[in-house]
């Protein structure tokens, strides 16, 4: 019976230290030391039997001779038990600890993906600057601050989360408002508080929630939109027809959070393609409101990204790259000019025919059939 006690006393001591070599524990005995184990060291065995009058061989890592004192191997085993329920614990901590690591990575991650892109936090945090800057010059009286020896308008206190000053039509649709129509939208907030900005909403169509920020349609009196920069700064044309929402509006959209593009167009024999991009953003006028796209995807192809970074053109602001000629004079309308484009979505709406001046995609018609209508579209990137 005692012979049973010692091999059942070696067997889990040798079991003990293997999960001590296998976990790399920094209390695990030297590899060349066969007699010491990691959770019952040899000499606390020696004093343990010497105490019982119980012998040790030494000349074996996991025999023990003979005793008649089986009391000693008892106690062995006792605190052995104990070892491994506290081995075991120290595991299942270690397991708990590892699982929470991984959903804060995970949590981490989908932050990261909806959260706003590296090039949007720099431009959010440009414009913080540039509006510190007004402030500690002591320049309250800047059109896009309230001076504060003005009293402040009852109507704009709380303009910041009201209702009744959306900033998108997204806004809207989360508000129940889901048919689709022209709204007053308030990009601006609170700076500018006066100005609200009628647009067409797309509250039904691939999920709703769309501001239209660019409408282009064949028309009996169509939409001029070989402009100059002031038009384009402020917008123009009406929210039911054609119309350019306005620069500083875009800005104001999609500083203010990540929005994704989607771009809808139409050509002469009803052939449909949209295109979306999963980030869009503009920055400011100081920036001559460049632009920068995100990841594509959609039935019309990567055209827009050859206009990705670029300064926005207008007939009597030339910002492209284009050094033998101004391209938003050459094709009719202010847009992110390259060199010239692949993209004409404000130039000259015309029948069908091939022609560089009308509306194109290139990735679409690579021998720029002109198209019959484009749409704009920008939304709150969702994050599931």
């Amino acid at each position: 019976m005692v012979t049973v006690w010692i091999y059942a006393s070696c067997f889990l001591l040798c079991v003990l230290n293997d999960i001590a070599r296998v976990n790399g524990d920094t209390s695990a005995p030297d590899a060349g030391n066969q007699n010491v184990y990691y959770t019952l060291p040899l000499e606390l065995v020696e004093r343990l039997m010497a105490k019982q009058d119980v012998p040790v061989d030494k000349s074996s890592s996991c025999t023990y001779r003979d005793s008649q004192n089986s009391d000693a191997f008892t106690k062995l085993l006792v605190l052995l038990i104990e070892k491994l329920d506290k081995e075991q614990t120290r595991l299942e901590q270690q397991v708990t600890s590892l699982a929470g690591s991984l959903k804060q990575n995970l949590a981490l991650k989908t932050e990261m993906e909806c959260g706003p892109t590296p090039r949007e936090a720099e431009t959010k945090l440009e414009s913080l600057l540039q509006r510190l800057e007004v402030i500690s010059s002591g320049l309250m009286t800047h059109p896009e601050f309230e001076s504060p020896t003005q009293p402040r308008d009852s109507s704009s206190k709380n303009c910041r989360g009201s209702p009744d000053r959306p900033k998108d039509c997204y806004e809207l649709y989360q508000q129940g408002k889901n048919k689709s129509g022209v709204y007053t939208i308030y990009p601006h907030k609170c700076h500018r508080a006066e100005e609200g900005v009628r647009v067409w909403c797309d509250q039904e169509d691939n999920g709703g929630g769309w501001t239209v920020v660019l409408s282009r349609r064949p028309l009996d009196d169509q939409v001029n939109f070989n402009r100059g920069w002031q038009d384009y700064k402020t917008g123009f044309g009406e929210a039911e027809t054609e119309y350019w929402i306005g620069n500083d509006a875009l800005h104001a959209i999609t500083s203010s959070g990540r929005q994704m593009l989607r771009v809808e167009m139409e050509d002469w024999d009803g052939n449909k393609r949209f295109v979306e991009h999963n980030s869009f953003l503009v920055e400011g006028e100081d920036s001559n409101y460049r632009l920068h796209l995100g990841k594509h995807s959609g039935t019309g192809g990567d055209a827009f990204l050859y206009h990705d970074n670029m300064a926005f053109s207008t007939s009597d602001r030339d910002n492209d790259l284009n050094s033998g000629s101004n391209c938003a004079a050459e094709f009719g309308g202010g847009f992110w000019y390259n060199s010239c484009h692949y993209v004409s979505p404000t130039s000259f709406l015309l029948k069908k025919q091939r022609s560089e001046s009308g509306i194109t995609w290139r990735s679409w018609y690579i021998h720029r059939e002109t198209l019959k209508e484009m749409y704009f579209k920008v939304k709150e990137y969702p994050c599931m």
